[in-house]
């Protein structure tokens, strides 16, 4: 079977469970990215069509089990923690934002942290470059790994250093399928990237 990057929340579900269960799994993620390639090209409306299909797997499931989130405005645990971030969704969030805006050197900084690094410094060290006043900035059009990010629990328990959330198999499907399609990487490392190759192109 073609082999895939597996978002860390399938992996751990997949650990627990027979071949059959991740040949299923991996057959859904895979059905999803031939149906957008089919339907998309490469881009940031590709990124738009995984995002709102899984937003919408999220609100089904979230109906369907009879979930009550934690998650609310002002809360932010969830942004401090390496977040993983496709070609398409980077043309789709730098179709909205300056880039070069953002604050460089902390995203040196964070390219290259240790998982050690992600969970044990300062949250003003681990914090999103695009996390403003406590609030996403780019909330709209954020990664489908932030959509991911839900909790049900007390929130103090979804922060990284303390490594719990909950999970919704159907929103981590499409995470897995959005970040195959197009050459997966960490935030600061595709938004740098993508800046240098701007400037060398002047």
């Amino acid at each position: 079977m073609e082999k895939i990057w597996l978002t860390n929340k399938i992996t751990g579900v997949l650990k627990q469970r027979d071949p059959v269960f991740r040949r299923v799994v991996v057959t859904e993620i895979l059905s999803i990215i031939n149906d957008v390639k089919r339907r998309f090209s490469r881009g940031a409306n590709r990124a738009e069509a995984l995002h709102k299909a899984q937003d919408e797997k999220t609100t089904e499931a979230i109906t369907k089990h009879l979930m009550v989130l934690s998650c609310k405005a002002g809360c932010n645990n969830c942004c401090h923690q390496p977040v993983i971030l496709s070609n398409d969704e980077m043309d789709l969030i730098e179709s909205k934002v300056d880039l070069s805006t953002l604050d460089k050197i902390k995203m040196e900084k964070q390219r290259d942290f240790t998982e050690d690094d992600w969970k044990h410094r300062p949250k003003s060290e681990t914090a999103c470059v695009f996390l403003k006043d406590n609030a996403c900035s780019i909330y709209d059009v954020r990664p489908a790994t932030c959509r991911a990010c839900v909790y049900t629990g007390d929130p103090e328990h979804c922060l990284p250093s303390v490594g719990k959330s909950s999970i919704i198999m159907e929103a981590e499907v499409v995470a897995s399928a959005t970040n195959n399609i197009s050459e997966p990487d960490l935030i600061p490392v595709k938004i740098l990237k993508r800046l240098m190759s701007k400037s060398e192109s002047l």
